[in-house]
């Protein structure tokens, strides 16, 4: 990605981490045009509605799980980055640690006054983006771990939901 730039606008951890434009409505940053991917960090109970304000403004979509409790609303998600062209990626834990991944670094490094941990979780993260934003930009085929991925993966959470409450077994898919 060197020389190319890409607007991220993350929504939910702005005050935390000093980012350069922080405002208390993620529509601001969804409307901005300089900015082409949006990060949602905010409580699960917010994703949906953010990822599909995004993705109808056409913006590429980071969400972390999950991208919506319910399992048609991520089928809505998906269809409409679908139909819009944008690429979506659902945060996942573990799926860009280094321990997975191709990042080496020292196991004895971590910030001053941070913890390993801490630091495990911004190599995590910083992982993820630049992984989604080379898929933006074209520089990797592909998009692993998009909106259809998550779907599969919320429809068995839902169809576990249903078969503990109603106390049956449900059948896979659902609809």
């Amino acid at each position: 990605m060197a020389g190319k730039r890409l607007g991220i606008g993350v929504i939910g951890a702005g005050r935390e981490f000093g980012a350069k434009v922080i405002t208390a409505d993620y529509h601001d940053l969804i409307e901005r045009d300089d900015i082409a991917i949006i990060d949602v960090v905010t409580r699960d109970s917010e994703h949906f509605e953010i990822n599909m304000a995004a993705l109808a403004a056409g913006k590429h979509v980071l969400s972390e799980k999950p991208v919506a409790h319910d399992f048609r609303d991520v089928r809505c998600a998906a269809g409409l980055a679908a139909a819009n062209g944008l690429k979506t990626k659902v945060g996942l834990t573990f799926r860009y640690s280094p321990a997975f991944g191709e990042v080496e670094v020292p196991q004895s490094y971590y910030p001053p006054g941070g913890s390993p941990r801490e630091s495990w979780r911004t190599l995590y993260y910083a992982n993820l983006v630049a992984n989604f934003a080379s898929e933006v930009l074209g520089e990797i085929e592909g998009n692993e771990g998009n909106f259809d991925d998550g779907l599969w993966v919320q429809e068995v959470v839902n169809a576990v939901e249903i078969s503990h409450h109603e106390r049956r077994w449900v059948s896979l898919p659902l609809d």
